[in-house]
């Protein structure tokens, strides 16, 4: 149930392969890159997590906002439990009381806030989703135009080469 809610890889989040790497070392190494691409090692799982949850928490600011909105759930719901035993014990129950009361409320309450996150994390992995989509969307984009700049600048030295080869000839 839980893995439906909280992505873990990479592959599970929609993001590409070489979403780690900086774009113009992409750009400057491309030899490098095919001869890494041959020869690469799998990363292992708990490393690919890492950097999906890292790369997250930088580029997506509602999931960092989910982040500080659970710690402050789970923040106020045992600072409310803390203070309901201490009101138990203010007005002098009974030990045995006090031990059952505190036990009703601290289950209430890590009900509560267990409630909370599933609902925080599912309203958050729908948001994260649809950021990756139009994160890759974008991505897409500017490969797109990156190969049209590219094959513009081919196409406009070849004219000039075209040119000049004519006008040796004439």
């Amino acid at each position: 149930m839980y893995k439906d809610l909280v992505p873990t890889n990479r592959e599970e989040v929609g993001l590409p392969e070489n979403i780690f790497r900086d774009e113009e070392e992409q750009i400057n190494n491309q030899y490098r890159q095919l001869e890494e691409e041959v020869s690469r090692k799998i990363m292992s799982n708990k490393q690919e997590v890492t950097q999906v949850y890292e790369w997250l928490y930088k580029n997506c600011s509602s999931f960092r906002i989910s982040c500080y909105m659970i710690t402050s759930i789970w923040a106020i719901g045992l600072l409310l439990e803390f203070l309901a035993r201490l009101f138990l014990i203010f007005i002098h129950l009974p030990i045995n009381k006090i031990v059952l009361y505190a036990h009703i409320i601290l289950s209430s309450i890590t009900i509560s806030c267990i409630i909370l996150t599933i609902i925080c994390i599912a309203i958050e992995r729908k948001k994260t989703l649809l950021l990756i989509e139009k994160w890759n969307i974008h991505e897409q984009g500017k490969k797109l135009s990156e190969i049209n700049r590219l094959f513009a600048a081919i196409k406009h030295h070849s004219n000039s080469v075209l040119n000049i080869d004519t006008q040796n000839i004439l």
